[in-house]
């Protein structure tokens, strides 16, 4: 006995989701050859967008009214790259 198979079936069980075509576009990104995943820029851009509305906080005084600046800062972070990649990146909630 080589130890191989044992009597089973020796294919490999392949299960594709429904929704998954082979004539839709990729959803990684590539950059010089190197794939990134999409949510990666969403949350480049979710961070830049909550550093901008922290320093119009820092300017207009508002952040005097946030107890815990922070975790304000990652809440909002979080909720940025939500909103980024709920509106530009296509199939992140797939």
């Amino acid at each position: 006995m080589t130890g191989r198979g044992h009597g089973r079936s020796s294919r490999l069980l392949i299960v594709t989701h429904p929704r998954f075509d082979m004539n839709q576009p990729p959803i990684e990104l590539s950059l010089y050859g190197v794939y990134y995943p999409p949510w990666l820029l969403a949350a480049a851009i979710g961070l830049a967008l909550a550093m901008t509305l922290t320093a119009l906080g820092n300017l207009t005084g508002l952040s005097r009214w946030i107890w815990h600046p922070p975790l304000f800062f990652i809440a909002l972070v979080v909720v940025c790259t939500i909103l980024i990649s709920v509106t530009l990146v296509p199939s992140f909630f797939v």
